[in-house]
């Protein structure tokens, strides 16, 4: 007999009752659609997992930029007094925060700017170095995050500004290369 593995769906929240206390996932898109957080009141821990990064450069690809800003306030206001865990890096400052935001509003502004002056996805590389700089990304892994954050603003422009399938076939990176 073979068992199905188990599925588990919510919407926007869903909360587990773990002993004496309770888990809650909530659903918090940007870095990718389907992001969650995982909060645990009892203890006043938030796990926000790629919703922050540190030392590097937030990978762009996947993201819904208005999305993540809009987390990044509710992190910001509603989770003032609680410990901030990301998924890359550990414990996170407030100030961590508002960097991720600096720049992803960076970003926004970025490639509005080329929008309008009709620039293809190919474009925006000229926001990588400036936007690199931004980022406290050691010596030694600025080629590979200059390589991940290019490749990261070609798809979010792409899908934000041009219909992908008038780009044709596109090399990808993985996240993890």
């Amino acid at each position: 007999m073979r068992w199905a593995a188990p599925d588990i769906t919510f919407s926007e929240r869903m909360t587990l009752h773990w002993g004496n206390g309770e888990v809650i996932l909530e659903h918090r898109p940007g870095p990718t659609p389907g992001s969650i957080w995982i909060i645990v009141p009892e203890v006043r821990v938030v796990f926000v997992g790629d919703a922050v990064v540190q030392s590097q450069a937030p990978f762009l690809a996947y993201a819904d930029l208005d999305a993540w800003i809009e987390s990044l306030d509710v992190l910001v206001k509603a989770y003032r007094d609680y410990t901030i865990i990301g998924g890359r890096g550990g414990p996170i400052a407030s100030a961590d925060v508002k960097a991720q935001q600096r720049i992803l509003k960076d970003v926004v502004a970025g490639m509005e700017k080329l929008a309008r002056k009709g620039v293809t996805p190919e474009g925006t590389e000229v926001l990588s170095a400036p936007l690199l700089t931004k980022c406290k990304v050691a010596p030694e892994m600025r080629e590979r995050s200059a390589r991940r954050l290019k490749h990261g603003l070609y798809h979010c422009f792409a899908r934000r500004y041009h219909s992908e399938s008038a780009l044709g076939p596109v090399e990808t990176e993985s996240e993890e290369q």
